[in-house]
């Protein structure tokens, strides 16, 4: 996704936030025994609440007010049905929103590669920490690909992922450092290999619809020993 639909996307999502926290301090003002102080307090505690996974709101209210924390150790009927209605605040959807990271959907930069290349799970080659690697989620998670030609609609070849992370590397740089290496002819399954690749690689990120979004490793170039173009794109075709 471009830079714009991400700039988009984000706005929005503060602009929920910001309504669906307004929401809750409305609510709880409607209960008429705490302060603004202890409706902030929670605001507060909520935040950092969502922020280490906690999935309800129930045992985050605040209680300064000596009397009141006595009051609800001592009145198990207030404290029950205050409990409930927590449980009706928009807390849920405050933490989904406030998980939603758009700027995961953005597009890489392209990256320039002049040789073999290879696009496979970087848990596969054991020195990855290479000059020009490019490497990211795929926001799927686990997954099998398929690699195909733009113009001709052959495949090119397969690769999977089985750490949650799609990468293009130099062949030549992977066998500098990893002599070993071979993925990329005893398991093709594992590996797409292309060769003579002259040109760029992108990963470009597209939505379907609702929260569906899909990585694709994306090449424009040719072949530098016969000059005919190398346009591929890679697909999900398997879990």
């Amino acid at each position: 996704m471009k830079q714009q639909w991400v700039n988009k996307k984000m706005k929005e999502r503060a602009e929920k936030i910001k309504s669906l926290k307004e929401d809750i301090r409305s609510k709880l003002r409607s209960l008429g025994v705490y302060s603004e102080g202890e409706i902030e307090q929670f605001i507060e505690q909520a935040e950092k609440a969502i922020n280490l996974g906690m999935c309800s709101p129930v045992y985050l209210m605040p209680i300064d007010d000596p009397g009141l924390r006595e009051r609800f150790v001592n009145d198990v009927d207030l404290c029950t049905n205050t409990r409930q209605f927590l449980t009706t605040l928009p807390y849920e959807d405050l933490a989904i929103t406030m998980r939603k990271d758009y700027s995961r959907f953005l597009d890489s930069e392209p990256r320039h590669y002049h040789g073999d290349i290879i696009i496979t799970d970087p848990c596969y080659v054991p020195q990855f920490h290479l000059p020009s690697a490019m490497m990211r989620d795929t926001i799927y998670g686990d997954w099998s690909c398929t690699t195909v030609d733009d113009d001709t609609k052959e495949k090119l070849g397969e690769f999977c992922a089985d750490s949650g992370m799609v990468a293009v590397f130099d062949l030549a740089e992977v066998l500098h450092y990893n002599p070993g290496f071979n993925y990329h002819e005893m398991r093709p399954w594992t590996t797409t290999l292309i060769k003579d690749f002259d040109g760029d690689c992108q990963f470009i990120v597209k939505h379907h619809r609702g929260d569906d979004y899909s990585v694709h490793v994306v090449g424009q170039g040719v072949n530098f020993k016969t000059g005919k173009p190398i346009r591929f794109t890679t697909y999900q075709t398997g879990l």
